[in-house]
């Protein structure tokens, strides 16, 4: 699945972006977009279909990667993936996910586990860790010093010499791990 780009001119962000491209209408179908929230480039929101000679209505969770390239200054691309397709991305706001189980149940088991796996990431995402927490990580990560390249997947919470929130190894090397708390890990105590 490639990417569609749409030249842009409009003033406005690409949450603006995005609900002008996907509002569309035909003699028999009304589509739009709602709820969208912005996490970086990636928009998560509901998509609506409406079918004009019944007034049925139908809805799906939907996550719309976007891009700017800077050979296309006026240009967006962006490539949507349905709930029901699984899409690999899980930091949907809980209100939007809220919002789609109230509307009704998932399509599919891949929509239900979408669902799920966007809650379990957004409970993490909440969890507080102190200083001298130590953390394992169910995947090991290689990392390269002075001293050579060493793997590591056990961490104790510290701070850098800027006071900044760091992982210390068990060899007492500071690194950071962007983004951490969306990966597996469990808290093995505090020092």
């Amino acid at each position: 699945m490639g990417w569609t780009g749409t030249q842009w001119y409009g003033s406005g962000s690409r949450k603006d972006f995005l609900k002008h491209t996907f509002l569309q209408k035909s003699e028999t179908h009304t589509w739009w977009i709602s709820d969208v929230s912005m996490r970086g480039a990636v928009a998560y929101c509901i998509s609506w279909q409406r079918d004009e000679t019944t007034g049925v209505e139908t809805h799906e969770g939907m996550v719309i990667l976007t891009e700017k390239r800077k050979d296309d200054p006026h240009w967006i691309y962006h490539k949507e993936v349905g709930e029901s397709c699984l899409p690999f991305y899980f930091d949907a706001p809980v209100s939007l996910i809220k919002k789609l189980n109230e509307l009704g149940e998932p399509f599919n088991d891949n929509a239900s586990q979408w669902r799920d796996r966007c809650l379990e990431n957004a409970q993490r995402a909440k969890i507080k860790v102190e200083l001298g927490t130590i953390i394992q990580f169910m995947k090991t990560f290689k990392f390269t010093s002075r001293s050579g390249v060493f793997e590591e997947n056990t961490f104790t919470m510290a701070t850098d010499w800027n006071g900044k929130k760091a992982f210390r190894t068990q060899t007492g090397q500071l690194c950071r791990i962007p983004n951490w708390k969306k990966l597996e890990y469990r808290v093995l105590g505090v020092q």
